[in-house]
């Protein structure tokens, strides 16, 4: 985990953008342009959690709510040069409870 403390937040329509820059940083991952599209719609419309490093977005997930204790993670990311910290593992452990 960064040295920072992380923050994680309810996702809300004014976090779109940095989850757009996030997909930005990870072009290996997300190189098809129409999943880009789609996973640039999901931080707009879907329920989730963003991560915050020192007032910054740097991780986000999204869900779709399925039955009242079932949702499926439609979307994930973590800024490239932060992966690896567990800012990930963290997001998916909020969605469990």
């Amino acid at each position: 985990m960064p040295a920072s403390p992380l923050d994680v937040q309810p996702l809300t329509y004014a976090d779109a953008e940095a989850c757009d820059h996030i997909i930005c940083t990870l072009p290996h991952r997300f190189g098809n342009e129409a999943g880009r599209q789609a996973c640039a719609l999901a931080p707009r419309t879907s329920a989730g959690w963003v991560a915050v490093l020192q007032g910054h977005v740097v991780g986000f997930i999204t869900m779709q709510p399925h039955f009242p204790t079932t949702a499926e993670i439609t979307w994930m990311a973590v800024q490239a040069e932060l992966r690896g910290h567990g800012i990930g593992r963290h997001l998916i452990q909020l969605c469990r409870s």
